[in-house]
């Protein structure tokens, strides 16, 4: 028998829910785009509670499961990484060896040294990825605010 559930991700088969299968498909759509000119990325913004991990899930999923092996999808969250206030922007990417082996289990052996060597990362001819990566980053509000609310300037 089927419950109403407001913690956490609803599981279809346990609890009442409205299927979003034209918003999972837009979802996939934005995110694979063209074989040509790749996907693209957007924001989901919506009040707590609402659905929003919930959707990238899905979308996960059925990217997974209707185009197997083309793309590396991964799902990741931020929200625990804190920039202070002594520290400038750039102490994120002294972080982004822990965050790129946590998230897709690839050893970086030292941090980037600068924006456009983390870009490097992710490029098609030097990068780590034998193919297109679709990165979800949940919770990505939270680094700023975390760095906003140690600020007495802002």
């Amino acid at each position: 028998m089927r419950e109403f559930w407001s913690y956490g991700p609803v599981d279809e088969e346990l609890h009442f829910s409205v299927p979003r299968r034209e918003l999972v498909a837009n979802c996939v759509r934005q995110l694979v785009g063209s074989p040509e000119k790749g996907g693209h990325y957007f924001t989901v913004w919506a009040p707590r509670q609402s659905g929003k991990t919930w959707l990238v899930e899905q979308a996960r999923q059925q990217i997974e499961h209707e185009l197997g092996d083309q793309f590396l999808v991964a799902t990741t969250s931020v929200e625990g990484m804190v920039i202070y206030d002594d520290q400038p922007a750039e102490a994120f990417l002294e972080r982004v060896p822990w965050w790129i082996e946590d998230t897709f289990h690839i050893e970086l052996p030292e941090a980037p040294v600068d924006w456009e060597s983390c870009q490097r990362l992710f490029s098609k001819e030097h990068g780590l990825f034998d193919r297109p990566v679709i990165l979800a980053i949940d919770e990505f509000d939270k680094l700023f605010n975390q760095w906003y609310e140690q600020r007495d300037d802002v």
